[in-house]
This record gives C-alpha cells, sequence and structure tokens, in this order.
C-alpha cells in the first residue's frame, strides 16, 4: 500500500472512529524508504500506532513438493515461530524510523512469539507493546508465565 492511500484512508478511519485510536496493523515492506513513508503517513494520517508483523506470505508444500493447500492456493499466510526473526526485524527497522522522524505512533509487535523470553526479545527490538496470538494458542499461560515471571526478578 502506498504512502498517498494511508494518509487518505487512516485520515478518514480516525475521523470516523474518533475518539477510539486507530492502530495500523502492517507486513513486510519493500524497501526500508517505502516503510519510512507509510510510517510517516500513518502519523499525519493520526493513527496512534502501528503493529507488525502477523503473518509472511510463503509457498507451502507437501512431502511430495506439491502445493499443500491445493493447487488453487499455491502460497499461505505463515505465523508463528517460523516468522520471528522477520518480526524482529520489522520492529527494528520500525523503531529506528519512528524516533529519527520524531513519529508520535506506539509500536506494537507481533509474529512469532511461542515462548516466555520471545516477550523480551520483542521489547528489545523496540516494540512498545508485545503481542502474541499462534504462541498462546499452543500454551494459553504464556503471557501470564512472562508477567510472572518479570514480578519475581
Amino acid at each position: 500500500m502506498s504512502a498517498q492511500t494511508v494518509l487518505e484512508i487512516g485520515s478518514a478511519l480516525v475521523k470516523a472512529i474518533h475518539p477510539l485510536p486507530l492502530i495500523l496493523k502492517m507486513g513486510i515492506f519493500a524497501s526500508p524508504e517505502s516503510m519510512r513513508d507509510v510510517l510517516i503517513a500513518a502519523a499525519r494520517a493520526g493513527a496512534k500506532g502501528v503493529c507488525g508483523i502477523n503473518t509472511v506470505s510463503m509457498s507451502v508444500k507437501d512431502k511430495s513438493g506439491e502445493s499443500a493447500l491445493g493447487p488453487a492456493r499455491l502460497t499461505s499466510g505463515i505465523c508463528g515461530g517460523p516468522i520471528r526473526n522477520v518480526a524482529l526485524k520489522f520492529l527494528m527497522d520500525a523503531s529506528k524510523i519512528i524516533k529519527k522522524e520524531k513519529l508520535d505512533l506506539t509500536l506494537l509487535g507481533c509474529g512469532g512469539i511461542t515462548k516466555e523470553e520471545h516477550f523480551d526479545l520483542f521489547l528489545d527490538a523496540g516494540a512498545d507493546i508485545a503481542m502474541t496470538a499462534t504462541g498462546m494458542m499452543w500454551d494459553p499461560y504464556l503471557a501470564l508465565r512472562y508477567h510472572k515471571r518479570r514480578q519475581t526478578t
């Protein structure tokens, strides 16, 4: 999505949902410049935060090398542990841009938090908030254990 589109749609959404804050969920960017332009546009539109990343589109193949989801669906959004490093890179890059450009955006991170220690990786990478979805499907007490561990350290 172009920065101009983010500015136009984001502005309309901010106006439509006021006083609720708008948080934009983002994926992988083609270049650091496009990420910078989109983050600036999001802030100019009045978004209060950005979140990345949810999934990474990849080819999913079965043991025989055929599309695991059938011939009509050659790719799928992959989530959980396999995308953690991509999610951490997104956060590091976005955090640098937000700080350099002095953007009033809260940075939310997701994409691969499956163990307690992963929350700290996301926070250390620049996220203001770290979230899990796939990890909680496998372990509904994941976030609880993380917070309990932090209370004892």
